[in-house]
């Protein structure tokens, strides 16, 4: 494991991280870390959880990362990312958690992810903005947990299809009811 939590680092994340192959746990949680996360990160095969949330990390989210077969959690909220979430993180057949708020982030929310087998709900999605999930139907977020979104408009429409829906923060669920 790499604890390095609240530790005032600053600067890259260096690509040598990317020859830590037994690495299971990287966390970075609040420092000062700024440039692009190093795609070498997608050499770590035996990673299960990346906290890379409440840095200054900028530049796409690197592709790379979906090489991490064995990842249950990412973190990469509180950020200044942009681009697109990969479509390749579909693929990540054990990812439970994806925690992507406050970015700078673009597109929608990849369709990859309804290709996968959900046994219950595993990807939440904390504070997306509506934009992520534009090309998403209200029975692809019964898949999901969606939470802290504002996801009125999507929900109004389609309140019948609703068995579960995980809210919290800015979902106002008496707007949504008939």
């Amino acid at each position: 494991m790499l604890d390095l939590q609240s530790n005032k680092l600053a600067r890259s994340i260096s690509p040598h991280i990317g020859n830590l192959s037994f690495l299971r746990l990287i966390d970075l949680f609040e420092n000062s870390l700024s440039q692009e996360i190093p795609p070498e990160l997608g050499h770590l095969s035996r990673l299960k959880y990346l906290y890379l949330n409440k840095n200054l990390l900028g530049g796409e989210i690197p592709t790379n990362i979906s090489f991490c077969s064995n990842l249950i959690e990412i973190d990469v909220g509180w950020n200044v990312l942009v681009g697109k979430i990969p479509v390749e993180f579909g693929s990540l057949s054990k990812l439970e958690l994806l925690f992507i708020h406050a970015n700078n982030l673009t597109g929608g929310i990849p369709l990859t992810f309804l290709s996968r087998n959900f046994l219950r709900p595993q990807i939440i999605l904390v504070a997306v903005s509506p934009m992520l999930l534009a090309n998403w139907k209200i029975s692809h977020i019964l898949h999901s947990m969606v939470i802290g979104c504002q996801v009125q408009s999507l929900l109004r429409s389609s309140i019948s299809l609703l068995s579960e829906i995980y809210a919290c923060q800015t979902i106002n669920l008496k707007a949504l009811l008939p």
